[in-house]
């Protein structure tokens, strides 16, 4: 995050060292960031991989994905809304923020 000029010093982290599922991890790392400070007024989870989507929709988290090789579909497909290539236009980025919702089920991401 520091390579691309995002302060990581108010970032948590969780692992998986002792969770069952993603859902855990997710969990708990917003808990902790909730007994820090004051209520949350929102969260956007960013990831590139099916699990993140699947997590995201699971928790109902609002979600940009980002995929490297433009392959934007692959993330589309599963659900995602918003899906960007890199973080180097930080005004898109910010603007796929605020536009992020929980990715859809796959069924409504079909009819559209």
């Amino acid at each position: 995050m520091q390579h691309v000029g995002i302060p990581s010093q108010r970032f948590w982290v969780s692992g998986a060292d002792d969770k069952y599922t993603r859902e855990e991890i997710l969990q708990e790392a917003i808990q902790e960031v909730q007994n820090s400070h004051s209520p949350l007024k929102r969260i956007v989870y960013v990831g590139d991989a099916a699990w993140d989507v699947h997590t995201t929709r699971n928790l109902a988290m609002d979600f940009v994905g980002i995929r490297h090789g433009q392959d934007h579909d692959f993330l589309l497909h599963l659900g995602a809304t918003q899906v960007l290539s890199n973080f180097l236009n930080f005004d898109l980025f910010i603007k796929a923020i605020e536009a992020a919702t929980p990715p859809l089920a796959q069924s409504a991401r079909e009819n559209i």
